[in-house]
């Protein structure tokens, strides 16, 4: 729940998130394309300050 809801403190959340969901978040957040290349088997754990309005 807190991952789903850490937007509203101003920070992504990740928890076990593959880069897939990593990046399309970021994608929607910023308003940005991404493109990354290979096959990233890793799941990653990151608490990330976004822009703060």
């Amino acid at each position: 729940m807190e991952a789903a809801t850490a937007w509203k403190d101003g920070y992504f959340r990740f928890r076990g998130a593959d880069i897939t969901t990593i990046m399309r978040q970021l994608e929607r957040w910023y308003n940005i394309e991404t493109e990354y290349q290979g096959n990233v088997q890793h799941l990653f754990v990151a608490d990330i300050p976004g822009m703060r309005t």
